[in-house]
C-alpha cells in the first residue's frame, strides 16, 4: 500500500514550578547548586551582595556556556529602605589593539545564537581576536567592596568547592556540550575538557552523572581568594591571561586588563 507519514510535530512539553517563599531572603539562578552556594553564604551572615557574588562565581563551574570569569556584566542594586536603585556597569569593552577591518563581513546573517551580520570565520565569535577585556570580576569586587560583609575568602568558597568538583555530566550539559562540539574541537585545552576521547560525554542511562574536571578554574579561584580579585587584572592570572592571548594571536594586554574597572552610578 501507499502511505504517507504524518508531518512531524515537536514535542510540546509543560513544567510548573511552585512559588517559593522566604523569611530571611532568596537566592535565584538557573542552576540549583549555584542557588545553594548563595544560601550558604547567606547563613554564614552574609550580605545579599555577598549571597550573589558567591552565587556568580558559583556559576563559573556550573554554567560555563553563561557565565565566567571572563565574563561580562550588569548588576541593579535596590538597597532597602532606598528610593532609588544602584547601577554597577561592568559592561563589554574591546582591547584597545583591536582593528575593526580583522572583522571581514560576508554580506550574511550568521547561523549562531544570535542573528548577527556574519564576519568571515566567526572571527567575532571565537578565536583570540572575539576576546572582550573580562569585566564580570571587576563587577564582582566593585559590589563586594561597596556592600559585602565577609571577606571575599568567605564569598569564593563554595564557588572554588564546586569547581574541584566539576561539572556535573547531567542531561542538559552534555546536550550543551554535543551542541557546541564543533567549535570545542577546535581548542586543545576546551576538547580535553569536554570531549574527552574526542567525543562528547552522555548522560548515564542510570546511576548518578559523572562530573567534567574543569581545567584551572579550581586553582584560579583559589589565587583570587588568596591574592584577592584584583589578580586578574594586575597580578599572576594577569600576567597568564596576557601571555597566552598574545600566543594566540590576539591583542587583549595587560594594560587591558590593568585598567579594568567596574563603574558604579545612581540613576
Amino acid at each position: 500500500m501507499d502511505y504517507t507519514p504524518a508531518p512531524h510535530h515537536t514535542q510540546n512539553w509543560l513544567l510548573t514550578k511552585p512559588s517559593a517563599t522566604g523569611k530571611r531572603g532568596m537566592v535565584v539562578s538557573q542552576v540549583r547548586a549555584a542557588d545553594e552556594a548563595g544560601i550558604a553564604v547567606l547563613d554564614a551572615g552574609g550580605s545579599a551582595i555577598d549571597a550573589a557574588v558567591a552565587t556568580a562565581l558559583a556559576l563559573a563551574a556550573l554554567e560555563p556556556w553563561n557565565s565566567g570569569l571572563g565574563g561580562i556584566g550588569f548588576a541593579l542594586v535596590h538597597r532597602a529602605g532606598q528610593r532609588r536603585a544602584d547601577v554597577v556597569d561592568f559592561g563589554p569593552a574591546a582591547p584597545r589593539g583591536l582593528n575593526p577591518s580583522s572583522f571581514k563581513l560576508t554580506g550574511k546573517t550568521s547561523h549562531g545564537q544570535f542573528a548577527w551580520a556574519e564576519v568571515e570565520g566567526d572571527a567575532n565569535v571565537q578565536g583570540p581576536l572575539s576576546v572582550a577585556i573580562p569585566s564580570s570580576t571587576a563587577g564582582y569586587t566593585k559590589m563586594h567592596q561597596t556592600w559585602g560583609k565577609l571577606p571575599f575568602a568567605d564569598v569564593a568558597a563554595p564557588a572554588i568547592a564546586l569547581a574541584k568538583r566539576g561539572l556535573p555530566q547531567d542531561w542538559y550539559t552534555t546536550l550543551k556540550v554535543a551542541s557546541g562540539a564543533a567549535v570545542l574541537r577546535n581548542y586543545p585545552e576546551s576538547a580535553r575538557v569536554y570531549l574527552p576521547d574526542g567525543l562528547p560525554r552522555s548522560p548515564p542511562y542510570q546511576g548518578s552523572p559523572g562530573f567534567f574536571r574543569l581545567g584551572n578554574l579550581a586553582a584560579t579561584l583559589e589565587r583570587l581568594a588568596k591574592a584577592g580579585p584584583r589578580d586578574l587584572y594586575e597580578g599572576d592570572i594577569a600576567a597568564t591571561i596576557a601571555t597566552d592571548i598574545k600566543a594566540l594571536g590576539g591583542v587583549l594586554s595587560a594594560q587591558d586588563l590593568r585598567d579594568c574597572q567596574a563603574r558604579g552610578c545612581s540613576p
